[in-house]
């Protein structure tokens, strides 16, 4: 295996590890729990939670080690994330493939390395290992345990990506409410206002955290007439649960009443609930 060999997926492990904000972040507490945790349940003196980019191991947190970060040629972990799987070294002195890093040979003594990889969305981002200055064989159950860490780790990892996404999606949605003349909503299946969007304010003047908790077709009057049809059409597509379109009410705002046309599609969970 050598650092020039870049996995196929290499962009996208990259684009999810930088989204993440943990590279050269302020330490999340989460992690440096787990770091100790590491430490007391594998009776290591050495351990760390790494992130590993296109030319370096960066330490989310770490125990034992001085240096914080360290180039891929010069570490353990540029195989665990390139193989996506565990590697196990009882005595580094004794192997040609690690007695050169400077963890080894250097000020940290390194002598035992277990190291499990951090795997988000398929990607190794990082790696999670403990290690010891005496030479040592792993044991399975110890092995366990290390990769039960790492599983929480890719968690806390896929959380905060996921909020970033989030966060990112309410922006855009948000921008083109406000662009546009409309306003989003949506509701729980009993049609109580769950989220107004901000365009609400911008359109009509009314707050949109006042709404919640109102029942969304109470605030608006049908208009009657050849127009009415529209109303009862979202009525009954309501009923079943089906997709509407231009259903016709008047909203009273501060600026007076306005005619709204209300178009709305339903949201299923895995259970067709």
């Amino acid at each position: 295996m050598t650092l020039n060999a870049v996995s196929p997926d290499d962009h996208e492990r990259m684009a999810l590890l930088h989204a993440s904000k943990l590279l050269d972040a302020e330490v999340p507490p989460a992690f440096e729990s787990l770091q100790r945790l590491i430490c007391r349940t594998l009776h290591c003196p050495v351990a760390a939670i790494n992130l590993v980019d296109a030319h370096r191991v960066w330490s989310v947190v770490r125990q034992g080690l001085d240096v914080r970060q360290t180039s891929l040629a010069d570490s353990f972990c540029h195989a665990v994330v390139q193989g996506k799987t565990p590697l196990q070294v009882a005595d580094a002195l004794a192997d040609q493939a690690y007695q050169h890093l400077t963890m080894v040979s250097g000020p940290a003594q390194v002598r035992a390395y277990l190291g499990v990889p951090v795997l988000v969305e398929g990607h190794a981002l990082g790696t999670v290992c403990a290690m010891d200055r005496q030479a040592r064989t792993w044991t399975p159950d110890e092995l366990a345990a290390l990769q039960d860490m790492a599983t929480t780790v890719s968690a806390l990892i896929q959380s905060r990506l996921d909020t970033q996404r989030l966060r990112k999606m309410e922006a855009r949605v948000r921008t083109a409410s406000l662009a546009g003349s409309d306003w989003l909503w949506e509701t729980d299946k009993n049609g109580i206002l769950q989220w107004v969007s901000a365009g609400l304010k911008q359109h009509t003047g009314l707050d949109p955290s006042a709404e919640i908790g109102l029942k969304g077709a109470d605030l608006y009057v049908p208009l009657e007439g050849e127009l009415r049809e529209s109303w009862d059409r979202f009525v009954q597509a309501r009923a079943r649960r089906e997709p509407f379109s231009d259903a016709l009410g008047v909203r009273m705002t501060p600026r007076g009443p306005i005619t709204v046309s209300i178009s709305g599609t339903p949201v299923f969970d895995s259970r067709g609930a």
